[in-house]
């Protein structure tokens, strides 16, 4: 073991270890190459092969449309204390409790979404997306791009180590505006 991460978030605690794999797996090498198209609809990616045929779609799960509800009522709940009392700090928790949770639910789609992408598929190619810009929206709009986090998609996705060909390249393709035939 190289090195161990304690941290905590929202009342909740997490350990990261870092350990050193002997003997690494090494998987079958995948060729194909498939595009990723974000949206922020009722999927949040489409998975599509170079000739338009669609692999998978992959629903959205709207984290914090559906925790809003709570996120709005342990705000309301923590302006109505008086600041730095034991009640405050409560609500405070509380709140961070929420927010946490909604994130929670969002690494975790993105997680698997990216691991199971880069197992299974030995190029990607993904557009060339400026969430920040996307994010100045009106309003519902600028909440479902945030709500989706497409910065941690490809964030994830390059992270990945090259599962499919036991190097340490990168199997993944991150210039978009082209098209995948070339």
């Amino acid at each position: 073991m190289f090195a161990a991460t304690v941290r905590e978030k929202g009342g909740q605690w997490s350990v990261s270890l870092r350990l050193e794999i002997i003997e690494p797996r090494q998987p079958e090498p995948r060729t194909d190459t498939v595009g990723a198209d974000a949206g922020i609809g009722q999927n949040l990616l489409v998975i599509m092969r170079a000739d338009g045929t669609v692999v998978r779609k992959l629903a959205n799960p709207k984290a914090l449309r559906s925790s809003i509800t709570d996120v709005r009522r342990a705000a309301r709940a923590l302006s109505r204390k008086q600041e730095r009392s034991r009640r405050w700090h409560e609500a405070k928790r509380r709140l961070a409790r929420v927010h946490q949770h909604a994130a929670s639910i969002r690494t975790d789609t993105l997680h698997k979404v990216t691991t199971e992408l880069a197992k299974t598929h030995g190029r990607i190619v993904i557009e060339d997306l400026r969430p920040g810009i996307h994010a100045r929206g009106v309003g519902v709009r600028r909440k479902a791009w945030a709500d989706a986090a497409f910065r941690g998609f490809r964030r994830q996705l390059t992270t990945r180590p090259c599962i499919n060909a036991g190097g340490r390249e990168e199997p993944h393709s991150l210039r978009g505006g082209g098209t995948m035939g070339e």
